[in-house]
């Protein structure tokens, strides 16, 4: 869908009997009902689809030029289409949004994500679940909010709708290059924080023994996000609580990993380890 819904800027039903789209074989067998509402707001109707999960012969294809690219963002020219897409607004949305994962923590997260979300809850921020909602809905909770907290990943895709939005956006990252990824989309839309530095986070083997998308992240300075949720007002401003953060560190990683108390017990003592060894670099 990221890939396919920043070319849709040039169907024209006048022109055009439908849109391919490539569907990866493994997923769904079904197409859910959420990517016919993500296509409608461009103007498809359902027989205009046309899915390929085969080998197939056309007689004629148009290929539009994307109107974002990943890792470039969106070309100035793109902003007017996005400026007209038909959003059904929704009022009444949270004036401030944390995007967690810690309900979905098998899928990868920060662990020690649940020690800021309490930080962020506890200082009037909504944890919202954007998969519970339709996607005009989701699109509001961007357009609406005024601050909006996330830890990395597809919960602030949606912005891809929007050309611009009042709000300010704040990411908790996952991997090294996240700031690489996120950053040519958000900014050029909303003022945009990351709340750690690149070289502070690191990725460890998943469930199955490899660096995956699910696996997990850690975070060598985790004070280093505490300070920087402090200091742009996101949380109140108190010390911060090594031990606290430790414990909930532990309890997502034991719910990331269930019964595999090895690996778990590794990973931690591996990153207790390094942590030990960054205090005693000095500082310049």
């Amino acid at each position: 869908m990221v890939d396919s819904i920043i070319r849709l800027w040039a169907f024209d039903p006048q022109r055009h009997d439908g849109v391919v789209f490539a569907y990866l074989k493994g997923r769904e067998q079904a197409v859910p009902d959420w990517f016919y509402d993500i296509v409608s707001i461009f103007g498809l109707e359902r027989h205009h689809i046309v899915i390929v999960s085969e080998p197939m012969v056309f007689e004629q294809l148009e290929f539009a030029e994307p109107g974002s690219i990943l890792k470039s963002g969106p070309a100035d020219w793109y902003m007017p289409h996005l400026e007209k897409l038909p959003i059904k607004r929704v009022n009444h949305t949270p004036r401030n949004v944390y995007y967690g994962r810690t309900h979905l923590i098998q899928k990868g997260t920060l662990m020690g994500e649940s020690y800021f979300a309490d930080l962020l809850t506890g200082n009037g921020f909504e944890y919202v679940r954007p998969e519970e909602f339709d996607i005009h809905h989701q699109v509001s909770i961007i357009q609406n909010a005024e601050r909006i907290v996330f830890a990395e990943g597809s919960s602030i895709y949606p912005i891809e709708l929007t050309a611009k939005i009042r709000g300010k956006i704040f990411m908790i990252p996952r991997r090294a290059n996240g700031v690489d990824i996120f950053t040519p989309h958000i900014f050029p839309r909303a003022e945009f924080h990351v709340l750690a530095s690149r070289d502070s986070i690191f990725r460890m083997a998943s469930r199955s023994g490899k660096k995956r998308p699910n696996s997990p992240t850690y975070t060598l300075r985790p004070i280093e996000i505490h300070n920087a949720m402090v200091d742009l007002g996101l949380v109140p401003r108190r010390k911060f609580d090594a031990d606290a953060f430790e414990i909930a560190e532990r309890r997502d990683a034991t719910a990331y990993f269930g019964g595999l108390g090895n690996e778990l017990e590794k990973q931690l003592a591996y990153v207790k380890k390094r942590r030990a060894r960054l205090r005693r670099i000095p500082h310049i």
